[in-house]
């Protein structure tokens, strides 16, 4: 009957009719509580089992500790041998499941779906086979990370890997028919619940798969890019991503003309469109290299054919192949000619404000892409920036508050031409964007006063501006402060004085903003220290990152200030830091040491060596993968010996 139950409720689901199934499920009623006198009630069982295993799993530690009464006094407790009973409870679930016969999904319709997910982190260390095979009969890509999270991924050695990999991909291979044959929405048939987790799973292996293997993972991917049938595969875009990832700068320049020989993926709906996405668009091909490199052989022909891809009116298409060209661009891999025409290609198509629009692009971009003689990106930018308007709450027609987290466009495109070379910004613009941010402060900031909304899920008032107002931090430190000068007028000064003072007295973070202004209130600099000072022993997250923020500015920066106190040196503040910080919050304090590195070398003082050196070399120990007392969780040690390696590299 419960089978029964089950398939009919499927049934139900396929054919959009529950009335049918409710009549019989009334009929039924009495005989099922009936049975439960003579303990058939296989319902509960599963209500049981979702109760104990649909929570994290509990770590089994063979000593544990009290905290008595008295103070200081610690009962420690020794466990030997004894049942554990979360792999217990586990194994129980998926017996009683094979005995029943249980199917975990019927379609679209599904049941005991978290059980079996929490099952699988307790038994993968004993069962991987029986775990893996549960993980694809859920058909969920979700619970991939029960059984293939990063500390998991990382106890596979390359071998090991390879082997998992060839697996799934003749799994795949042997379902082609099935994945040919069934439809992605209706999550018909097993071959596509293969092709929906499998790529997920197979991405999380790059990592630790060989170079051999990451070669044929690309020509899966070239073979899935061209197939007829890629609009039932999901998580394509996650293997791209994390491929690419996995190798090293050099790796991945080599891998260019097999790249380029990807297809572009034909008759994608709008949802599949992230799931097969261009592999230049992959961040690691936006960096410059850093190291020589070998010429590559690069067919004429498919430059030939980007380009004119890029000059049609099929939107996708051209975004496909303007991504592909500007990374070619930026490598310097393409000819004069060939720089001409891509000129050409991108500008051939414009907005209202006569930047580029059909492309994967932020309009800043455009700053350092070829152009035509007759136009002129920086003019045109500018115009953008200065027609655009910032989201003042106080002006909107709409009554309710746009939810925008401090993701607000206007202010990206500002910060990201800022990075297009020192001199783009002009003393005039900072002082144009410091008087339109006055205006979205004085208009909006009551509104950081609002009382909280209930019910509690609704979105804090106070905290969506002050995460709007952030950005005004962020403009006032990278662009307004290191563009006005001390001999900026008065009035100007005066206005962001009272800005700074308004922001810090509502709680906001501006140190860094502070710092970055330094050179026009030099009369300040004892106090910004001194609260400088402050927020680096804080123990607050935000505080400590504007604080570290705050230093790197000051030491960063092209003028140089004496300071009259060790204590008000930023150098010593920040090896201080480094040298007596715990591992937790460091990794900032880290990458601060590598752009002075990367930037300004000559500061990289004895002082900041041996407190860089020290954290290392504490590290080493504190953030290893086998130190099983340490404080930190597995993805925090993988975080920072990621920040450690390119110190130590750096």
């Amino acid at each position: 009957m419960l089978l029964g139950k089950y398939i009919q409720n499927a049934a139900s689901l396929q054919k959009n009719d529950w009335g049918e199934f409710q009549e019989k499920k009334r009929e039924l009623k009495d005989r099922w509580n009936e049975l439960k006198g003579y303990k058939c009630d296989p319902w509960n069982e599963l209500q049981v089992f979702e109760s104990i295993l649909s929570n994290p799993p509990v770590e089994r530690k063979n000593t544990t500790e009290k905290q008595e009464f008295d103070i200081g006094r610690i009962t420690r407790t020794h466990y030997f041998g004894g049942v554990d009973q979360e792999l217990f409870n586990a194994y129980s679930f998926l017996r009683f499941c094979e005995e029943v016969g249980l199917p975990f999904r019927v379609g679209n319709y599904t049941l005991a779906i978290k059980t079996a997910a929490g099952s699988l982190q307790r038994i993968s260390r004993y069962s991987f086979f029986w775990a893996a095979a549960t993980l694809v009969r859920l058909g969920d890509a979700k619970v991939v990370d029960n059984l293939f999270s990063r500390e998991s991924v990382y106890k596979f050695a390359a071998d090991e890997a390879d082997r998992l990999v060839q697996n799934y991909l003749d799994a795949l291979d042997k379902c082609r028919d099935d994945i040919r044959s069934g439809d992605a929405f209706k999550n018909n048939n097993y071959g596509v619940r293969l092709a929906h987790i499998l790529p997920e799973v197979i991405s999380r292996l790059c990592c630790r798969c060989s170079n051999e293997m990451k070669a044929r993972l690309l020509g899966f991917v070239t073979a899935i890019y061209g197939s007829p049938e890629k609009r039932n595969y999901r998580n394509v875009g996650n293997l791209v991503r994390r491929l690419i990832s996995s190798m090293s700068q050099t790796e991945r320049y080599a891998l260019i003309p097999d790249l380029l020989k990807i297809p572009f993926p034909e008759g994608l709906n709008f949802s599949l469109k992230d799931e097969f996405l261009n592999p230049f668009l992959v961040r690691e091909f936006n960096k410059k290299l850093e190291c020589s490199v070998p010429a590559l052989a690069i067919q004429p022909r498919l430059i030939d054919e980007l380009l004119q891809h890029a000059a049609l009116d099929n939107p996708d298409r051209r975004r496909w192949s303007i991504s592909s060209l500007a990374t070619l661009y930026t490598l310097q891999l393409l000819d004069a000619e060939q720089n001409r025409k891509f000129a050409v290609a991108i500008w051939r198509k414009t907005d209202q404000y006569g930047l580029p629009s059909e492309t994967d692009f932020h309009k800043f971009a455009f700053l350092r892409l070829p152009h035509p003689e007759t136009s002129n990106p920086s003019e045109l930018f500018k115009n953008y920036v200065a027609t655009d308007q910032f989201p003042i709450h106080k002006t909107e027609r709409e009554a309710g508050i746009g939810i925008t987290g401090g993701n607000i466009p206007l202010v990206f495109e500002i910060l990201g031409a800022n990075g297009n070379g020192e001199g783009f910004w002009t003393a005039e613009d900072a002082i144009g964007i410091l008087k339109r941010l006055l205006t979205w402060w004085d208009a909006d900031k009551d509104k950081l006063n609002e009382k909280e909304r209930e019910p509690a899920w609704v979105v804090s008032i106070p905290e969506e501006f002050q995460a709007r107002f952030a950005c005004i931090v962020e403009l006032l430190a990278e662009v307004v402060g290191p563009k006005l000068s001390y001999d900026s007028p008065d009035d100007i000064k005066s206005d962001l004085g009272r800005l700074l003072k308004e922001m810090r007295e509502r709680n906001l973070q501006t140190l860094r903003a502070e710092a970055a202004c330094l050179h026009l209130y030099p009369e300040q600099e004892v106090d910004i220290y001194d609260r400088i000072n402050e927020s680096l022993i804080s123990n607050r997250e935000k505080a400590e990152e504007d604080g570290l923020e705050a230093i790197a500015k000051i030491i960063l920066r092209d003028t140089e200030t004496e300071s009259s106190a060790v204590e008000h040196d930023p150098i010593f503040m920040l090896s201080q830091y480094l040298t007596w910080r715990s591992t937790h919050s460091i990794t900032k304090a880290m990458s601060i040491v590598i752009r002075i590195l990367k930037n300004k070398p000559a500061n990289f003082s004895t002082s900041l060596e041996v407190g860089a050196l020290n954290q290392l070399n504490r590290l080493l120990s504190e953030a290893a993968y086998s130190t099983a007392n340490s404080t930190l969780l597995f993805n925090e040690k993988v975080e920072i010996r990621r920040v450690a390696a390119f110190l130590a590299a750096t």
